[in-house]
C-alpha cells in the first residue's frame, strides 16, 4: 500500500508540473509492463582503484540544501525528461531512505546522488519498491537511486562518485554491493563496469495492476565475458525469458 500510494503522489506532481504524458506513461508501466533487470555486485575484499571523473569531487551525504538544486521540479533549465528523473528521486528522499550521498563539484554544487541502504533496512526496501528487489543478505548493501543532472552528464560523474559511494558500505560491516540496471540502460551497465562492478544474474520484472512479479532468467555461460572492458563493450545480449513464476 505504501509503494501504490507514492507512486500515486508522484503521478500527481508530474501532473501538476505539466508532464501529463509522463504521468500517463507511469501509468500504464504500472498497471501491464514487462522489463528485464541486471544484477551487478562488487566484491569490497577485492582491491579496485575508483576512477576519476573530470571534474573534482568529493562525497558526503545529502543535505537539505542540495535539494533544490539537484531535484527540484521547478529548477531552470530542467527538461521534461530530466525533470520525471528528478521526480523519482525526489520521492526516495520523501521515504528517509537511509542513506542518501552526494558527489559535490569544486564550486559546492551537488552532480550526483545515490542511496546506500544495508540489510538490515530489508523491510524498507521491500516496501518503498513493492518487492522489486531480493532481500539482501548479512553483510549486503544495495545502491540504488542514481542520478546526475543533465549539467554535469558526460564527466564520468557516475562511476567514480558510485566507486566511492559503494566503499563506504564496508564502514557498516558490508562486504559485498549490489545493484540493479535494466539491460537497455548500456550508459548505466558501462558505468557500473568502470565503477568496479561486475553482472552476475538477470531477473524479468513484470508489473500487473500495480503488483510487482520477479522471475529470475537462465544466463547462458560465457554472457558477461567481455563486460570488464567498459569502453568497447558490445549490448548485453538478448536473454530468454521463461514462463512467469508464482507471484510475490
Amino acid at each position: 500500500m505504501y509503494a501504490f500510494v507514492r507512486r500515486l503522489q508522484g503521478i500527481a506532481r508530474l501532473v501538476l508540473h505539466g508532464e501529463l504524458g509522463a504521468a500517463v506513461r507511469r501509468i500504464r508501466a504500472a498497471l501491464w509492463s514487462d522489463g528485464t533487470s541486471i544484477r551487478l555486485e562488487r566484491d569490497l575484499s577485492r582491491p579496485f582503484v575508483a576512477p576519476a571523473a573530470t571534474i573534482p569531487i568529493n562525497i558526503r551525504p545529502l543535505r537539505d540544501t542540495d535539494l533544490p538544486a539537484l531535484l527540484g521540479l521547478r529548477a531552470d533549465g530542467v527538461s521534461s525528461e530530466e525533470r520525471v528523473d528528478r521526480e523519482r528521486r525526489a520521492r526516495l528522499v520523501g521515504a528517509r531512505l537511509p542513506t542518501a550521498y552526494v558527489a559535490v563539484a569544486g564550486d559546492g554544487a551537488p552532480c550526483y546522488v545515490q542511496w546506500l541502504i544495508g540489510a538490515e533496512h530489508n523491510q524498507r526496501i521491500h516496501q518503498v519498491w513493492n518487492g522489486e528487489f531480493p532481500m539482501l543478505a548479512v553483510g549486503e548493501a544495495l545502491l540504488e537511486g542514481a542520478f546526475t543532472p543533465e549539467a554535469f552528464r558526460g564527466r564520468r560523474i557516475m562511476p567514480a562518485a558510485m566507486a566511492r559511494i559503494a566503499e563506504k558500505a564496508s564502514e557498516r560491516g558490508a562486504r559485498r554491493v549490489v545493484t540493479f540496471v535494466t539491460d537497455d540502460n548500456i550508459a548505466s551497465l558501462k558505468g557500473c563496469a568502470r565503477a568496479g562492478f561486475m553482472p552476475v544474474s538477470a531477473r524479468r520484472i513484470s508489473r500487473r495492476l500495480f503488483r510487482t512479479v520477479v522471475t529470475p532468467i537462465p544466463v547462458p555461460d560465457g554472457t558477461w565475458q567481455h563486460f570488464t572492458d567498459a569502453s568497447t563493450s558490445p549490448p548485453l545480449p538478448t536473454l530468454d525469458v521463461p514462463v512467469l513464476a508464482e507471484e510475490r
